[in-house]
Order: C-alpha cells, then sequence, then structure tokens
C-alpha cells in the first residue's frame, strides 16, 4: 500500500495535494493545525484510506502519533518516542521515499512523505 503523509493539508496547496496523491491511489495521512473535514471528505469521494492527525508537527508527541498510524496502516509494528521521530525522516531519505517541503520561513506546509 502507498501512503503519503500531507501536511498543511486543510487548505491550500496542502489540500490540492492531498487530492493529487488520493487521484494517485495514496492512502493518506493528513495532519494540519486545524481540522482537514473538507479535505477529508474530497480524498474519501476518490475512494481511498484517509486518517487525521491535528497538531504542531515540531510536537514530538504529533510526529509519534503519525507514524503509529501510519506503521498499523502498512502492518510493522509500533515504535515509540525519539526513534519514531527519526525513523519517519530517515525514512524519507534512506527508504526509498520521497520527503519534499514547502514554505517560507521554515512552516512545513504541502510537507509530504510517501512510499
Amino acid at each position: 500500500m502507498k501512503i503519503a503523509i500531507v501536511t498543511g493539508a486543510a487548505q491550500g496547496i496542502g489540500r490540492r495535494t492531498a487530492e493529487v496523491l488520493a487521484a494517485a491511489g495514496y492512502g493518506l495521512l493528513l495532519m494540519d493545525l486545524q481540522a482537514c473535514a473538507a479535505t477529508v471528505d474530497a480524498v474519501k469521494k476518490i475512494g481511498v484510506e484517509v486518517e487525521e492527525v491535528l497538531g504542531d508537527i515540531s510536537n514530538e508527541t504529533v510526529v509519534v502519533r503519525a507514524v503509529e498510524l501510519v506503521r498499523l496502516a502498512v502492518g510493522t509494528g509500533g515504535c515509540a518516542g525519539e526513534q519514531c521521530r527519526h525513523q519517519l525522516y530517515r525514512s524519507g531519505r534512506d527508504g526509498g521515499g520521497e520527503s519534499v517541503s514547502t514554505g517560507a520561513g521554515g512552516e512545513s506546509a504541502g510537507s509530504i512523505f510517501a512510499s
């Protein structure tokens, strides 16, 4: 199963990115500081699996939750704390996935991790 994590998914570029990835057949984990209800509805109409995590991706607890959801979706068990956070970023560079970040001033709006 291909899964993409899209940050800043509630609106704008993040929402459009989620729609394009859904159309390409990716399951999605949508992340934002605000609810992604409109994005969730739009991608569900396309027919893909979608989960949502609300919170700031600079918060380790939020990242751990996101990684746990992805690991459950692909059936690889769980992880904890710092290990999860490092695995998310390392997987994008070393695991054959892709890690892309857009946004000015260090924001992570529109980031994608796909495997």
